[in-house]
């Protein structure tokens, strides 16, 4: 299963892929992790997976914080109301990091340390929730590549309107990327993002 997933998750390696693209491989992912070996699985990866997919080593993570949101439990109903506009319900009620790499935890914007966001884990299957120091402003569910380090997410801002977020996560646990947004007269707005980990 491991294998199969980090290929499926290699697709989105080059940031090329459309959001159209991203629900495809979302659904192959999903059916894989929804069973219940899923997670016994995922920590069954070999010295020899680590060093065929996760080239790119990742710096020691030191939390500047406490993760009080310990898995983000709290948003998994908006998180299933999502998935299930981008057509699967399921969300992984656990999380569980992949080849080494743990992404779930509290993301600030370094220039803004209010503007923080949520990233839940489990394997390659990610979830984002924006704007955690107040009321949620988004929520979304993507895939994480380990082998390249990139994330790309499809979701919904407060307001139902659909968002994506592609970034590149760096060995100091920043990710760097692009998101895109309707605006208030649904013209699409880019947005450049910057969020380190710091819980």
């Amino acid at each position: 299963m491991l294998e199969t997933l980090l290929s499926i998750a290699s697709a989105i390696g080059t940031g090329a892929t459309a959001g159209s693209a991203l629900l495809k491989l979302l659904k192959e992912t999903k059916e894989m992790l929804s069973s219940p070996e899923a997670p016994q699985e995922l920590a069954q990866e070999s010295p020899q997976t680590r060093i065929l997919w996760a080239f790119p080593r990742m710096q020691p993570f030191q939390p500047q914080l406490a993760d009080q949101f310990k898995g983000g439990a709290q948003w998994l109903p908006a998180l299933q109301g999502v998935a299930a506009q981008n057509g699967n319900p399921w969300v992984a009620q656990n999380t569980q990091g992949i080849l080494g790499i743990d992404l779930t935890g509290v993301w600030i914007a370094p220039i803004n340390p209010a503007d923080q966001t949520y990233i839940r884990q489990f394997g390659t299957y990610v979830n984002l929730v924006t704007g955690i120091g107040g009321t949620p402003t988004g929520f979304g569910e993507g895939l994480f590549d380990p082998s390249h380090l990139f994330v790309h997410f499809v979701g919904r801002n407060s307001a139902g309107g659909p968002f994506e977020f592609r970034g590149q996560l760096l060995p100091n646990w920043v990710i760097q990327g692009v998101g895109v947004t309707a605006g208030p007269f649904m013209q699409w707005v880019q947005i450049p993002i910057t969020m380190a980990k710091v819980a």
